[in-house]
């Protein structure tokens, strides 16, 4: 999963948040009873790479409509011939250009049985993959197998998909892939759930390694730092075992006033910001709600995704300011700040971006951090986006101090 880590510490150790927070692909299910004769549909859209993929095998598609994503009563139903479907790999291939730059796929059809998944670009090992049957994790051989050398998910045939909630998540190369049919904001046991699987995910990736990449501090200030690999020292090792459990609890649908009610302080951010440029607008997919036990006592804070530039995760906290994470200021390439509409500190920062899997990439990062009214907020992009950055940070604070 794409994250970013700051300054030596250990490779995903500071931002556990974004495990579970940023999600660069989706499938979603909208499924009618199998014996009533009703279509099954399935939304998806295009992958990094431009790809389309159902996830879930379909033993025949008999309809594909284009949505276009930026204005979604703009729609076109592709006639037969248009496109071509091989269930070996539930690839959708289009014989002609999409009329949209940024098209959902509403696909119906009729789902294999039983029902089988071929996970895309799937890293990790079997146990990273989180799956849920009714209100329960699912169990390997009971519940589904497993075919590793095709990266297929079948469950048992009895088991009506159609009619049980379920939830497949696993990691790509890209980011997270989700999908099954809870609704967003069901209840929160399945956030518990969650929670349980990606602590001890993280735990025994890290360790089955007993060595991460850093940033080599010897590296002139200013330059790029090199990446050196190296053994854990042991209080590096005491962290990631007393790395706090976080609680990830989807708030999509909820109002900001309910979200400022739950954790006691206001969290109002607009839905909607123009990117400038005359590009599409920016959206928030919706907040998440944070909840951290440490030195046995609850903590919260809030996410708000924002679909632009790759994704734009932006960090909401309320009560006492909290001690910074570690920054070692060799690291720090330029730090300011300046008026964009409050007082915003800005910080030019070498990182590191990657995913669990592989040697991350060393790129220049910008951090932002600025306070509304007890209300501290933080956003880190790229060097490259941060002009998208300040423009939604003056949006931000325009939009608190006009309806506050």
């Amino acid at each position: 999963m794409k994250s970013i880590v700051r300054s030596t510490a250990p490779f995903l150790v500071m931002l556990v948040v974004a495990l579970g927070s940023v999600v660069v692909s989706c499938t979603t299910l909208d499924r009618a009873g199998a014996g009533g004769g009703e279509p099954f549909y399935i939304n998806t859209g295009m992958d990094a790479e431009g790809r389309v993929f159902t996830t879930q095998v379909l033993a025949r598609i008999d309809r594909i409509i284009l949505v276009d994503q930026a204005d979604k009563s703009r729609r076109t139903e592709m006639k037969p011939g248009e496109w071509t479907y091989d269930p070996s790999t539930t690839e959708i291939v289009l014989a002609r250009p999409s009329p949209y730059r940024n098209a959902a796929f509403h696909v119906e059809g009729r789902a294999e049985e039983p029902s089988r998944f071929v996970l895309h670009d799937f890293q990790g090992c079997e146990e990273d993959i989180f799956i849920v049957v009714g209100r329960r994790a699912a169990i390997r051989d009971f519940d589904y197998s497993w075919d590793g050398s095709r990266t297929t998910l079948t469950f048992r045939g009895d088991l009506d998909l159609e009619k049980e909630k379920y939830m497949i998540r696993f990691d790509t190369s890209k980011g997270a892939y989700s999908m099954g049919n809870w609704e967003p904001d069901d209840d929160d046991q399945l956030a518990y759930l969650e929670a349980q699987h990606r602590t001890q995910m993280i735990r025994r990736w890290y360790r089955s390694h007993d060595a991460d990449y850093f940033l080599d501090p010897s590296t002139p200030k200013g330059d790029k730092p090199r990446l050196v690999l190296r053994p854990r020292t042991a209080e590096e090792n005491r962290e990631i075992e007393n790395l706090p459990v976080t609680v990830m609890k989807n708030r999509h649908r909820a109002t900001d006033e309910a979200v400022s009610k739950e954790v006691g302080f206001d969290v109002r951010t607009p839905k909607v910001m123009e990117s400038g440029g005359g590009g599409p607008a920016i959206r928030s997919l919706g907040k998440t709600v944070v909840e951290t036990s440490v030195s046995g006592r609850l903590s919260w804070s809030v996410s708000d995704y924002y679909d632009v530039a790759g994704g734009v995760l932006l960090e909401m906290s309320g009560g006492p300011s909290e001690e910074r994470g570690p920054v070692d200021e060799r690291f720090v390439i330029a730090h300011e700040t300046i008026d964009m509409g409050l007082p915003v500190a800005r910080t030019l920062l070498w990182g590191t971006q990657g995913d669990l899997y592989g040697e991350p990439d060393v790129v220049r990062l910008l951090e932002y951090a600025w306070q509304d009214h007890g209300v501290r907020f933080g956003m880190m992009v790229d060097e490259a986006e941060g002009g998208t950055a300040e423009r939604m940070i003056r949006a931000i604070v325009a939009y608190r101090r006009n309806t506050g």
